[in-house]
C-alpha cells in the first residue's frame, strides 16, 4: 500500500493529560473532512458507547464493552450467542484478569473500523483520541507484552492482527502531544522512545499552547528598562516554553509542529491541523 492511499488509516493521538490532545484530535478529524475524506473520531473511555455525528465527521465514544461485543460477534458469527457469552460473569472475569487483553480488544475494534468491518459507516481515516501517555504506552505495547501469555490458542490471531496494524507505517501512526513544560515534555519524549522500540511509526510530535512572541527586540528592551511586570513575566514564560520545545525536539530527534496558545476558545484551526495530515506523507 502506498503512502498516498487514503484507505485504512489510523492516527492515534496521545500525550499527558491536559496538553490538548482531545482538541487536536477533533481538529485533525475536521481538517480531514474539509479535504473530502470520510473521517471518524474515536474517543476511548469507560462510559457506555455512544455514536453521534458532528457536522463534518462521525464521532464514536468507544468503551471496552462495545469493543468486546464486536469481537465476540465477529468470532462467533451469531449476535445472539455473542451477547450470551458477553453476559457471562465467568467470561468477563477472565477478560478482566488477563493483562493487556482489554487493550487488544480495543485495538482490534479500531482495526476493524478502519477496514470497514463494523456496523459504522465506511471511513478512510480514523482519528483516535487515545488514552493519556501511560495507558497509551501499555495499550500500544499490548501486542508484544501479551505474546508470551496469550500468544497461543484463540488469542494468537487477535495478537497478530493488532501487531500487524500498529507496525504498518502505511496504516497506523501515532501523534504525541506535549505542552511546553517539564513533565509533559519528559513523558512525551519517553513515550517517543518506547514507540520507536516497538516499531510504531510516529508523526512529527506536536507542542501545544506556546505563547505567541508578541514583543520584538526593541519592545522587549523598552519593557525591561521601564517596568511592566506582566509583560516581563510573559516574555520570560514564552522564552522558557521555547526552551522546553527545543528540548523536546532534541530528545526525540524530530521537528515538532508548534501550535500557539489560543487565548479565546482554545480551538485549533483546520489550517493548522492540516499540517499534521501533510506530515503523513
Amino acid at each position: 500500500m502506498a503512502d498516498t492511499d487514503n484507505s485504512e488509516r489510523v492516527i492515534y493521538v496521545t500525550g499527558k493529560g491536559g496538553v490538548g490532545k482531545s482538541t487536536l484530535s477533533h481538529a485533525v478529524a475536521r481538517a480531514a473532512a474539509a479535504r473530502g475524506q470520510r473521517a471518524v473520531l474515536v474517543t476511548l473511555g469507560e462510559s457506555r458507547t455512544e455514536v453521534a455525528r458532528s457536522e463534518d465527521y462521525q464521532t464514536i465514544m468507544l468503551d471496552g464493552q462495545r469493543a468486546l461485543g464486536h469481537l465476540l460477534e465477529r468470532a462467533l458469527l451469531l449476535r445472539v450467542l455473542s451477547e450470551r457469552v458477553l453476559a457471562s460473569r465467568t467470561f468477563n472475569a477472565v477478560a478482566a484478569a488477563a493483562p493487556g487483553l482489554a487493550d487488544l480488544v480495543m485495538l482490534s475494534y479500531i482495526a476493524d473500523l478502519a477496514a470497514g468491518r463494523t456496523d459504522e459507516d465506511p471511513c478512510n481515516l480514523v482519528v483516535v483520541d487515545g488514552y493519556a501517555a501511560g495507558h497509551a504506552q501499555a495499550m500500544l505495547a499490548a501486542p508484544v507484552t501479551t505474546a508470551d501469555l496469550l500468544g497461543r490458542g484463540p488469542a494468537a490471531d487477535l495478537i497478530r492482527r493488532c501487531r500487524s496494524l500498529t507496525t504498518d507505517r502505511h496504516r497506523f501512526r501515532t501523534l504525541i502531544v506535549a505542552s511546553p513544560e517539564e513533565l509533559p515534555v519528559i513523558e512525551a519524549a519517553e513515550l517517543w522512545t518506547v514507540l520507536a522500540r516497538l516499531d510504531i511509526t510516529r508523526l512529527p510530535p506536536a507542542v501545544n499552547a506556546i505563547y505567541p512572541t508578541l514583543l520584538n527586540t526593541p519592545q522587549a528592551e523598552f519593557v525591561r528598562a521601564n517596568g511592566g511586570a506582566e509583560a516581563r513575566w510573559y516574555e520570560a514564560t514564552s522564552r522558557e516554553q521555547r526552551s522546553w520545545a527545543k528540548t523536546f525536539a532534541r530528545r526525540t530527534n524530530s521537528t515538532p509542529l508548534w501550535f500557539e496558545h489560543d487565548f479565546a476558545d482554545g480551538i485549533v484551526t483546520t489550517q493548522d491541523a492540516a499540517r499534521l495530515l501533510d506530515a503523513w506523507t
